[in-house]
């Protein structure tokens, strides 16, 4: 049976500093899971001017070994494994993390 959908808020407030990196989350995130590839995306500046990077990431390895940037600043993580899929979203202080399964009919069961 496939396990249900998952939203969580974790606990990093803005004067809050967390030795974990982001490697270090995702991995913990992962727990056995093979792990295919991550995008992050960062949205900086006003929303009438704001300035978009993105970025691939192809192994574990190779995400950065930083601490999840909460400032002002937007970023969103998705990190796919074979069979979920794992969405941070770091915002105004806080670190929102979401796991989804891969396979879309595997939600509709879970309704």
């Amino acid at each position: 049976m496939q396990e249900p959908a998952t939203a969580t808020t974790e606990a990093v407030g803005p004067d809050t500093t967390s030795e974990s990196t982001i490697r270090d989350r995702v991995a913990s995130a992962l727990s056995g899971e093979q792990f295919v590839a991550a995008f992050r995306r960062r949205t900086e500046g006003s929303p009438s001017n704001p300035a978009v990077t993105r970025e691939r990431f192809d192994a574990l390895d190779h995400l950065p070994d930083e601490a999840f940037d909460t400032t002002p600043v937007r970023t969103e993580l998705v990190v796919y494994s074979e069979t979920h899929v794992y969405r941070w979203v770091m915002t105004a202080g806080t670190v929102e993390r979401t796991r989804l399964p891969r396979d879309p009919s595997a939600m509709a069961r879970e309704q």
